[in-house]
């Protein structure tokens, strides 16, 4: 039995430790990427990238309708999304800390998931009410600019 506890323990370092090394590859992933972009566009935001991203596959009325749903919703998300950003910045801080306190750690993790999870539905909603206002061959345009990722 001592074996299967150790084995336990080891798993679960390992699943702490992965999901740290995937958190920081994210942020460094995200950080070149929004410094480019940041070059690109100075005066453009990150909701108005992505809307004018979806909305360069849709014909004139569905783009102006997804627009226009997308931006009556912006500030609930753009508020979520900002919280998220402050719980990453939480975990952040307390990796980078000379003294490692894993319970603040996983706290820390715990508030990000809350965060993520508001900022997801928030803008989930907003997303789900632009679809509505298009054709269904906007939907299949949208769908089929989506990234596809293997699960």
């Amino acid at each position: 039995m001592k074996f299967v506890g150790r084995k336990l323990e080891v798993s679960r370092t390992f699943l702490v430790a992965s999901i740290l090394l995937n958190i920081f590859l994210a942020a460094l992933a995200g950080g070149q990427y929004l410094r480019h972009r940041a070059e690109e566009s100075r005066h453009e935001s990150v909701f108005e990238r992505v809307v004018e991203d979806l909305t360069s596959h849709l014909d004139n009325s569905d783009a102006e309708a997804f627009r226009s749903a997308l931006k009556q919703e912006e500030p609930h998300y753009a508020k979520a999304h900002e919280n998220l950003a402050l719980a990453r910045a939480d975990i952040n801080r307390l990796l980078l800390a000379p003294n490692f306190d894993p319970a603040a750690a996983r706290e820390a993790m715990r508030r990000w998931r809350l965060a993520w999870n508001a900022f997801v539905g928030s803008f989930g909603d907003a997303l789900v009410d632009a679809m509505a206002r298009i054709s269904p061959a906007g939907r299949r345009a949208i769908v089929e600019t989506m990234p596809k990722h293997k699960t």
